[in-house]
């Protein structure tokens, strides 16, 4: 991506020149927006375990969070279509870019993953018990919000073998300027 992103402001199929109108910040979750997709069978216990990083995620995102509720065996297509996205180029003011879905595969299907990860910046999460929920929430929002707790390091590391002249020019040119 290299921090910038190619999104419709508005998609005309009859005007191919207007699909992709202007590049934003990638990281900007104002401008490229921030959505989770709740499975039918996710609790109201399991929703209100995710309520730090749902605000956490609309504070950052504005207008452009938004929350969405899967409909069993849903197409991408039927998914996008009552929001008046297009198959194509995202439209954040529609759907958001960064899509998180909220639930197993057996409620949310696989393919659906696969087809919206096409154009969108898709995760899926998904834990066995309310608890792991909650943590998770607060551990995305708390590595978001504080400095780190440990000094930032980087371990290199190279296998030079005897007798292998690859793996040992590896070492040498890459593995040790690296390094230094």
């Amino acid at each position: 991506l290299n921090n910038y992103l190619w999104l419709a402001e508005e998609y005309d199929p009859n005007d191919p020149e207007r699909v992709l109108i202007y590049v934003e910040s990638a990281r900007s979750l104002a401008s490229t927006g921030w959505a989770v997709v709740f499975a039918p069978n996710v609790s109201s216990d399991g929703r209100a375990a995710l309520q730090s990083l749902l605000d956490h995620r609309q504070k950052q995102a504005g207008a452009r969070f938004k929350v969405f509720e899967y409909v069993q065996e849903q197409s991408v297509d039927q998914f996008l279509n009552p929001e008046g996205a297009p198959l194509g180029p995202v439209d954040p003011k529609k759907v958001p870019y960064y899509v998180l879905v909220l639930g197993d595969p057996q409620n949310i299907s696989l393919r659906f993953q696969y087809e919206l990860g096409a154009e969108y910046a898709f995760g899926r999460i998904w834990f066995r018990t309310v608890e792991e929920y909650k943590q998770y929430a607060a551990s995305v929002v708390r590595a978001e919000t504080s400095p780190p707790a440990r000094p930032q390091r980087m371990t290199f590391f190279g296998v030079a073998n005897e007798d292998d002249r690859a793996t040992q020019r590896t070492c040498e040119d890459l593995v040790v300027p690296l390094s230094k």
